[in-house]
């Protein structure tokens, strides 16, 4: 996100990605790597992702 600032290109994906992250994490999901974006949309909806 700091280089779409310093080159002012919108950013699209990083700042979603970025809340995503921050939810796992007060979700007690911070131990976990990006996979706990994943963990959050569980939560949400209620059901458990097959992959």
């Amino acid at each position: 996100m700091d280089l779409e600032a310093e080159y002012g290109v919108p950013g699209l994906l990083a700042p979603q990605a970025l809340a995503l992250l921050r939810m796992a994490r007060g979700m007690g999901y911070g131990q976990l790597d990006t996979t706990a974006m994943l963990k959050v949309y569980e939560s949400i909806l209620g059901c458990e992702a097959r992959l």
